[in-house]
């Protein structure tokens, strides 16, 4: 196994090529930086010029082509192209979501008629263009601007998200973890396919928001809000149609929704999508019911739930998400953690089930703090949770050797 050394001193601390290309901050470890080798790739190095690297004959392409003729749609006005020939270069293999949208520009919220076919009808005409289909540039530039930036946005998921999740497979192997296929449009609302674009902005924001000047980020971060106000509309306009009002679609788009604005804001604007969320299930059932039904919805309601849960702990006792802090969730709880779903939370069942016997021992408590009872059931449960053993828990829940 290679060694290496420290990360440098912050004012010598340099990117190496492969952190560059796929948008990561780069620990500059010498002589190869940990990030590339737990993404198990050869870390190219820290040189004031990009190594050359091999391709195989036949795979690539002249890039010296221009536009495909019959292309000028007023979809590709002249901002655009301004702004595609200020992005970054990008190799063959990835592109950024930051290549930068038309001002102007104002996806469909809902799918019209003809809609998702002409989306299709831009994808394989793109495809079966006289240009280079496996450059992503030559791609991206033949479709419309709601089309292409759900691609960059697909594109900048599976390159600079997706490897550094992609890890957790070796914790447990997770069916639900996987990179976006490139042809998701076909299935995807336009909610979906917004929220997708909000997500991914929203990290290249955070990740870069020390590389960008203050013109770069106002104009990213508008971008970014331009995405979350579709969504929002799209939304608005799904639930509020008797048809797909309670959809699987529906329900999943505002669950998306939900974890994309509990990521991108300290506010707590996540409460108004989880209330909204749990009407929306209560419509179909109630909870229970769904997760037992939806095999689709299941992981994302898995994780509607820890939200409401870890939600609850730093909210007020008299503000309580009666949904999440109610006793009935115990059992569905253990339920979905037993099923193989593995969350993006390190945290025993038994304790996870703790907390929300504590939130439900603060909402009782804020309308009765004097009930001896409910004393009782704090000092047992404390007593319980104090009983936990780590170790003892570490071997008994240990994967099989593969």
């Amino acid at each position: 196994m290679i060694s290496t050394t420290a990360a440098t001193e912050p004012g010598e601390r340099r990117q190496c090529w492969e952190c560059r290309r796929r948008r990561l901050v780069c620990d500059s470890s010498r002589p190869a930086c940990n990030k590339c080798l737990a993404a198990g790739t050869e870390c190219p190095g820290y040189g004031s010029k990009k190594p050359l690297k091999w391709i195989t004959p036949g795979t690539v392409k002249s890039r010296n082509r221009g536009r495909p003729p019959g292309s000028g749609k007023g979809s590709t006005s002249a901002a655009k192209t301004k702004s595609m020939s200020k992005s970054p270069q990008v190799d063959n293999a990835s592109i950024s979501v930051g290549s930068s949208l038309s001002a102007e520009s104002s996806p469909t919220t809902n799918c019209p008629d003809g809609a998702i076919d002409r989306l299709i009808q831009e994808a394989e005409a793109a495809l079966q263009s006289e240009q280079d289909p496996l450059n992503p540039v030559t791609f991206l530039k033949s479709l419309g601007l709601e089309t292409n930036d759900f691609f960059q946005s697909v594109l900048y998921f599976n390159d600079c998200i997706y490897p550094d999740l992609a890890v957790m497979h070796e914790l447990v192997p997770n069916p639900y973890l996987a990179p976006i296929p490139m042809m998701a449009f076909r299935d995807t609302s336009s909610s979906v396919r917004h929220t997708i674009c909000y997500l991914t902005l929203g990290h290249r924001i955070q990740q870069l928001a020390w590389q960008l000047d203050e013109a770069a980020l106002v104009e990213e971060r508008s971008r970014l809000y331009h995405h979350r106000g579709e969504a929002m509309r799209a939304l608005s306009e799904d639930i509020s149609n008797d048809r797909s009002q309670c959809t699987d679609t529906t329900i999943l788009s505002v669950l998306m929704f939900l974890f994309a604005d509990v990521r991108q804001f300290a506010a707590p604007y996540w409460r108004y999508h989880l209330t909204g969320a749990t009407q929306l299930i209560l419509l179909r059932g109630g909870l229970k019911k769904l997760v037992r039904t939806s095999a689709m919805l299941r992981p994302s309601l898995l994780y509607f739930m820890i939200i409401g849960v870890m939600g609850n702990t730093t909210s007020s006792a008299s503000d309580q998400i009666p949904a999440t802090s109610n006793l009935d969730l115990i059992d569905l709880m253990a339920e979905a953690y037993g099923e193989g779903l593995f969350p993006v939370l390190f945290c025993p069942p038994t304790l996870l089930l703790d907390i929300i016997r504590i939130n439900h021992l603060r909402m009782q408590g804020s309308t009765n703090p004097t009930d001896e009872i409910l004393q009782t059931s704090a000092y047992t449960l404390l007593e319980q949770i104090q009983s936990f053993s780590p170790e003892q828990w570490t071997v008994t829940s240990a994967a099989p050797p593969r």
